[in-house]
C-alpha cells in the first residue's frame, strides 16, 4: 500500500480497517479537496467525508453507470453531503489538474490494463504537496500452506487468462518503482496480509461443479483443488 507527496521536483468495509490506517498516516485534514478512483458503490467516500468535514468536498470517480447509480443511493443513505460522484476513467478523468489535495485508489491498477496512464492521471489531479495513495494487491501473497499442486495449477491457470488480458498480478511490488518514476517524493510502503479457512467455501463450489456438465479449464482445477483442501489454511 505505498503512499507519497507529490514535490515541487517531480471496491468498502471489508478493507476499512486498511484505509482507516492510511487515512490516519496521511493525515487527511478538515477542509481538503480529496478524489476516490474506481470508487465502484462506495469505496472509501463515506471515511473521506467524514475526515475532510463540512468544509471539504470529496470525488468519487467511476466509470461504471451501474456502480454510480448504487453509490448515489448509498451517499444518500449514509447522509454525505459534502460527496459528488462523477463518471468518467481513471486514465482520463476529464478533472481539473492540481485540483485535489488528496487522490487514492483501491483495487483499481490490478484489474486494468494501463495502470501507468492511471496513476499518472492521479498525480496530476494532485497540487504540489498533495498526496497520493493506492491500495492494491500481488498475488505473490496467495499461498497455500502445506503446498498443493491443485493450488499451483489454479494459480498458474489465473495468473495465465489475466495477463492475457493485459493485467498485472504482481502489480503491488512494482508500485513504489512507478510512484518514483513519475516524480513523487516520500514514497512509503505497507503490506497488509489475512488468512481464510476454506471449509465452508468447499462446500458452496461443490455443489456448483456438480451443476456444471462442461466445466471450464478454471472449473475443472477448482474440482481437483476443492475436495482436498478442507483442512489446509491459505493466505491472501
Amino acid at each position: 500500500m505505498p503512499i507519497s507527496r507529490h514535490g515541487g521536483a517531480c471496491k468498502s468495509t471489508a478493507h476499512q480497517p486498511e484505509a482507516v490506517w492510511l487515512l490516519d498516516q496521511i493525515g487527511v485534514q478538515p477542509g481538503w479537496r480529496a478524489v476516490d478512483v474506481g470508487c465502484g458503490p462506495l469505496g472509501i467516500l463515506n471515511l473521506l467525508s467524514d475526515r475532510v468535514g463540512p468544509t471539504g468536498a470529496v470525488i468519487g470517480l467511476d466509470n461504471e453507470p451501474r456502480m454510480l447509480e448504487m453509490g448515489r443511493g448509498v451517499v444518500a443513505d449514509l447522509g454525505l453531503q459534502n460527496v459528488q460522484l462523477i463518471q468518467g476513467e481513471a486514465a482520463a478523468s476529464g478533472l481539473p489538474e492540481a485540483s485535489f489535495d488528496f487522490a487514492h485508489a483501491r483495487l483499481v491498477l490490478i484489474n486494468v490494463p494501463n495502470p501507468e496512464e492511471v496513476l499518472r492521471e492521479m498525480t496530476a489531479l494532485v497540487r504540489i504537496g498533495g498526496v497520493v495513495a493506492v491500495q492494491d494487491l500481488d498475488w505473490i501473497s496467495w499461498t497455500c500452506e502445506p503446498s498443493h499442486p491443485a493450488w499451483d495449477r489454479l494459480i498458474s491457470i489465473l495468473t495465465a487468462v489475466r495477463r492475457a488480458r493485459g493485467l498485472d498480478v504482481s502489480i503491488g511490488r512494482r508500485l513504489p518503482g512507478m510512484f518514483r518514476s513519475l516524480g513523487l517524493v516520500d514514497v512509503q510502503m505497507k503490506a497488509f496480509a489475512g488468512q481464510a479457512v476454506h471449509r465452508r467455501r468447499t462446500r458452496r463450489l461443490d455443489a456448483r461443479l456438480e451443476r456444471s456438465p462442461e466445466p471450464s479449464p478454471c472449473i475443472c482445477c477448482l474440482q481437483s483443488f476443492v475436495p482436498n483442501l478442507g483442512d489446509q489454511t491459505c493466505t491472501h
